[in-house]
């Protein structure tokens, strides 16, 4: 059976990346914005939502506790170009929109495989 993942990025040569990487093994369908992801409401839940932070017409962390009250048991991994490290939430608690840590890749770190 295969994953269903919903990729919302307003960058298309993202999106295609994404889904030539993903659609070998899942379903994927794509959002560019907010108001597309709200249209996409209407299907099937998907099992992981590719959220990108900044959208023509929304900020994705905004985006976030609309998506969690829609699809809760979906799963959202953000995703931003920005060259800024983001930190893992402090302390045990989960921040307030819902969200479990987040994460972003430093582009000045590289990583290799062993």
């Amino acid at each position: 059976m295969k994953g269903k993942i919903l990729i919302v990025d307003d960058h298309e040569g993202i999106r295609t990346m994404l889904k030539t990487v993903l659609a070998e093994h899942n379903q994927v369908t794509e959002a560019e914005s907010g108001a597309e992801l709200q249209k996409a409401y209407s299907q099937e839940q998907p099992d992981v939502v590719l959220l990108d932070v900044k959208l023509p017409d929304a900020n994705g962390l905004e985006l976030l506790p609309s998506i969690k009250k829609r699809w809760p048991e979906t799963e959202v991994i953000i995703l931003t170009g920005r060259r800024t490290t983001m930190r893992p939430s402090p302390g045990p608690s989960r921040p307030p929109n819902g969200a479990p840590s987040i994460f972003c890749a430093n582009p000045a770190i590289s990583t290799s495989r062993n």
